[in-house]
């Protein structure tokens, strides 16, 4: 489920921030997340990665969580086709 995704991200970014203490001068270290998932945001890997990118884009500007879920895929089958043949 997508909420099984966001924890999962979340438990990611626990993990990168805490790598910040590990220096003698503590840093702050963050990561935006984009998630996507087949078939809702895309089949082909290009596809998903795309709609996982622009999820991340969304999460750096207008999450404070830093976690942001892909957007439903609006691509036409000419275009998947297209996607298929480039990125297998």
């Amino acid at each position: 489920s997508f909420e099984e995704l966001q924890a999962f991200a979340h438990k990611i970014q626990t993990v990168i921030r805490a790598c910040g203490s590990e220096f003698e001068r503590p840093i702050a270290i963050s990561a935006s997340i984009g998630i996507a998932r087949s078939p809702e945001h895309g089949i082909s890997s290009g596809q998903l990665l795309d709609a996982a990118d622009q999820a991340m884009y969304r999460a750096k500007q207008d999450d404070a969580r830093g976690i942001a879920i892909g957007q439903g895929a609006a691509m036409t089958l000419t275009t998947q086709r297209d996607e298929t043949r480039r990125y297998g």
